[in-house]
């Protein structure tokens, strides 16, 4: 997906799309292209194909506002990012334009019902329970002298860290 960023790759892809040298595009961890203003989601937009599937573990990250480009990409959502915002976001805030809650939620999850074919890992794995393990690894000399001169730093300038909000 991160190759989608260039734009000739992209215009590559395209090109076979159209002569039909690629017929399938499979867009793996598609909910990693939340933002349609970005340039590697512009480019996965742009790749059309007679069979397109897209795969996610996590299809909504964060917010409504994040199937989007899912959406775009199959042909269900027709309008702008911005009529797609207005149409599932409730703006307040500063001058009004701040998403400050979500509408017509129903209505996006039956959308997402109708395209996804969803399993729980329990449903279809027969894994074994979690074992967690601590493991201990050796630092190579340059490691460790790394790792030493950042940990100097950090206790030299402690109070400066615990100051900063980020």
């Amino acid at each position: 997906i991160e190759a989608l960023r260039d734009a000739n790759i992209v215009k590559i892809l395209q090109k076979y799309c159209k002569l039909g040298i690629i017929n399938m595009i499979i867009g793996e961890e598609i909910h990693k292209m939340k933002n349609p203003t970005c340039s590697q989601s512009k480019g996965f937009l742009k790749l059309n194909a007679d069979c397109q599937i897209s795969v996610s573990g996590t299809p909504l990250v964060n917010n409504p506002v994040d199937l989007f480009v899912l959406f775009k990409w199959h042909g269900i959502e027709t309008h702008t990012y911005t009529a797609f915002k207005n149409r599932y976001c409730v703006f307040g805030g500063f001058a009004g334009r701040e998403i400050i809650g979500y509408q017509h939620l129903k209505e996006l999850k039956d959308t997402l019902n109708k395209i996804q074919l969803r399993r729980y890992k329990k449903d279809v794995l027969d894994l074994p329970n979690k074992l967690p393990q601590t493991v201990y690894v050796e630092m190579g000399k340059q490691q460790e002298k790394i790792y030493n001169e950042v940990l100097l730093d950090l206790q030299k300038n402690i109070d400066l860290i615990m100051l900063n909000p980020n």
